[in-house]
């Protein structure tokens, strides 16, 4: 996604490490799966952030004079979202009653939240810092990461409209990325003083460690009720990106057949699968993967 000058959509997750829940084998081929691209007519590039059990599904796209707008997929169908007046605009997650989250930029460049429900947009924000909210559930409680003054990266949930930070202890900074829809469990990423980085899963008040056996890192980004978490991974000495599935204690390859690299952000209740994947060309293009 295009930089603004500041860090303000959700393609900075894309470069999170980490660990993976519980040390299991990485299986291939994973279960029967249908993959199918998603793009933006007329597009310079597309990605898929959220879908909800209806398969309705949101992100963004980047338009020939290279400016971001948001979207909205509906059985084929694209509505563009824009929030008035904003320079950039992100639809980042998507509930089962509908209601949008994303991000957007006033004209200075500072990033704000918004909530999308019924046509009206309203801003979301934990002043004084910039909000970026990446998922809401049903409840319409929000999870996302805000950046603060001294580019100090949290985790940030709005619960019952009231936001709070969302730290993991010990991390030189935070970001929560997904929710499921029961507003159960999170998941995000967290780096550590010695550079590493990390995911995570947060359940019940306490930080559980992700972890992809072999690999080089790992990033955490969707997590559905029935407990299955979608993320991406890199091997050692290899640039590629690659997307898995952890299903039943086991992780399984999901890679967009034929491309440089595969970047999984959210799961609906069927394991209905939305995110982006970079071609041969270097373009990025949205995508869906269907499990059978």
């Amino acid at each position: 996604m295009p930089s603004t000058g500041r860090k303000n959509s959700l393609h900075i997750t894309a470069g999170f490490v980490g660990r993976l829940l519980c040390v299991v084998t990485l299986a291939s081929p994973m279960l029967a799966v249908t993959f199918t691209t998603i793009d933006f007519p007329g597009a310079t590039s597309t990605q898929v952030y959220g879908i909800n059990n209806a398969g309705l599904a949101v992100g963004v796209f980047v338009d020939t004079a290279n400016v971001t707008h948001g979207f909205l997929l509906n059985n084929g169908s694209f509505t563009t979202i824009d929030y008035p007046g904003a320079t950039l605009t992100v639809a980042a997650g998507i509930n089962n009653d509908n209601q949008i989250v994303g991000q957007y930029n006033d004209s200075a460049g500072f990033g704000h939240g918004f909530l999308l429900e019924g046509g009206s947009f309203t801003s979301v924000d934990f002043p004084p810092y910039q909000t970026f909210p990446t998922a809401i559930s049903d409840a319409g409680d929000i999870v996302g990461f805000c950046i603060g003054t001294r580019n100090d990266y949290h985790g940030c949930v709005s619960v019952n409209g009231t936001f709070h930070r969302l730290d993991v202890p010990g991390a030189v900074f935070t970001v929560g990325i997904g929710i499921n829809f029961s507003q159960t469990k999170a998941v995000g990423g967290y780096g550590l003083a010695n550079g590493s980085t990390r995911g995570f899963v947060f359940n019940n008040g306490h930080f559980t460690d992700v972890i992809v056996p072999g690999a080089q890192s790992t990033a955490a980004y969707g997590i559905n009720d029935v407990n299955v978490v979608i993320g991406n991974f890199s091997l050692p000495g290899s640039p590629a990106t690659h997307g898995f599935v952890l299903y039943a204690g086991t992780f399984h390859d999901a890679d967009f057949p034929g491309a440089a690299s595969t970047y999984p952000i959210n799961l609906n209740n069927s394991s209905a699968l939305v995110g982006w994947y970079i071609d041969k060309s270097g373009v990025q293009h949205g995508y869906k993967m269907s499990l059978h």
